[in-house]
């Protein structure tokens, strides 16, 4: 909750009229002019009523050409108390109480003259925000209830890093913490494969915790980059079978904790493995020897 004053006590109409406003009180209407020429020509003392007159229609005047009726109606306002002095706000979490506050614009404005839907447009410009209500709580509160877009994904593509959505589509550009833990995708066009993907990762917890990247090639199939630098390489089709198949080679063979550089799992009838330079598939046996891998080649 944010509390702005309004305190300014008053205002002087000497105050409204910048440099413009006074060429332009210099540029009186000739019917004023001549009025001001008669006042001029009374004798002293008769003409006092007139004079007062005209200075009034002469700082009315340059009021309205200097565009000024708007803020004078709210200085008059605030003055008499019905200036915004508290904000309550609901629904930022991505979206700072400093980016809200400055699209609603509230400083010297008047509960009563307050735009709530011009203010609804300026929230929904931001980045996080997809959705906002704002509402006047007389005699001087607003209610600000805003929805924010989930962050779902980093997607790299090139050298740009941007957080998207559950659709695929950038939020903002990343800019470290708090959300560099998210699922971390490569490639062009991995952004609008996002959502399917995610999901069936997600279905196998045990690797998808291990997952620090996933990479679409060619735009057709994915790569995984696990945590212990091996990369999976998916099949285009039949990507829940694949991913069971690991699952299993890893729980019976502790295969993904084995010195292997890459898993390929793109041919349905087998696993192909590429090792480290100068090792041979039978020095990966070796290293269990009670377990036998269930048809491991070696990958090219």
């Amino acid at each position: 909750m944010s509390s702005l004053g309004a305190t300014q006590g008053g205002f002087r109409v000497s105050a409204l009229f910048d440099g413009r406003d006074r060429r332009t009180v210099g540029q009186l209407p000739r019917r004023i002019r001549r009025f001001a020429a008669r006042i001029e020509a009374k004798p002293s003392g008769i003409g006092h009523f007139p004079a007062l007159v005209f200075l009034m229609a002469t700082v009315a005047y340059g009021v309205i050409a200097g565009g000024h009726v708007q803020e004078l109606s709210n200085a008059a306002l605030v003055a008499a108390g019905l200036g915004i002095h508290e904000i309550k706000m609901t629904g930022e979490a991505e979206t700072s109480e400093r980016e809200i506050l400055d699209q609603l614009q509230v400083k010297n404005v008047s509960l009563l003259t307050y735009d709530p839907i011009a203010a609804r447009d300026r929230l929904a410009k931001l980045p996080w925000i997809t959705h906002a209500t704002v509402r006047k709580l007389y005699p001087n509160k607003l209610s600000v209830e805003v929805e924010e877009r989930q962050p779902y994904a980093l997607w790299q593509n090139g050298g740009a890093i941007s957080i998207i959505d559950r659709n695929g589509l950038k939020i903002m550009d990343f800019d470290g913490r708090p959300h560099a833990g998210l699922p971390f995708l490569v490639g062009p066009e991995a952004n609008l494969e996002a959502g399917p993907f995610r999901e069936t990762l997600d279905d196998f917890p045990s690797i998808a915790e291990r997952t620090k990247a996933a990479v679409l090639v060619a735009g057709r199939r994915w790569d995984l980059v696990l945590d212990n630098g091996i990369t999976v390489k998916l099949p285009e089709t039949g990507i829940e079978q694949a991913m069971a198949q690991l699952v299993k080679l890893q729980e019976d063979h502790q295969l993904l904790s084995r010195d292997i550089v890459i898993v390929d799992l793109r041919l349905p009838d087998r696993v192909a493995v590429r090792l480290p330079q100068g090792r041979d598939i039978k020095d990966l046996e070796k290293q269990n020897p009670n377990v036998k891998p269930y048809k491991l080649a070696r990958a090219h």
